[in-house]
């Protein structure tokens, strides 16, 4: 069984490597002894992740992007991989998810509003989640909450 799952949770964002990115912006000074030219930008985490019966999740791999599209196509490139290492009737989903483009639509939208964006698969051995959660990031290099 597949399923894709959306939801609105909010998280501390990673810190990683930035692409460079039209979204960075010039952010106000939070107080007066900081840096009044600080930059904040938006990044979008992706994280793939597998879920066991017994409760253990194993990390897969992540990565920090600049924009909604990037991160779906690291979705759509991490996707390829698990469904060339399952099982068949769950890589069809995978695959199929792959070539859906008005679902890739519906998540560059969830994403530039702010929600996370989950892609699900599930079967008696695992729960597989590919995942794309936005936040912020300031060149100072220290993590924001989102305040969405």
């Amino acid at each position: 069984m597949v399923s894709i799952t959306c939801s609105d949770q909010r998280t501390l964002v990673r810190t990683g490597a930035l692409p460079p990115d039209e979204r960075t912006v010039p952010a106000p000074a939070r107080t007066a002894g900081d840096h009044a030219r600080a930059a904040i930008r938006r990044t979008y985490w992706c994280d793939a992740t597998a879920h066991t019966p017994d409760g253990r999740m194993i990390w897969l791999g992540g990565r920090n992007c600049g924009s909604p599209p990037a991160a779906l196509l690291w979705v759509a490139w991490r996707a390829g991989h698990f469904a060339d290492q399952i099982d068949v009737s769950l890589a069809r989903p995978l695959r199929a998810w792959q070539a859906d483009e008005p679902e890739h639509e519906r998540a560059v939208q969830r994403l530039e509003q702010g929600s996370t964006y989950a892609l699900v698969v599930r079967d008696d051995e695992a729960q597989y989640v590919l995942a794309v959660t936005p936040g912020t990031f300031d060149d100072g290099g220290e993590e924001l909450c989102d305040e969405f």
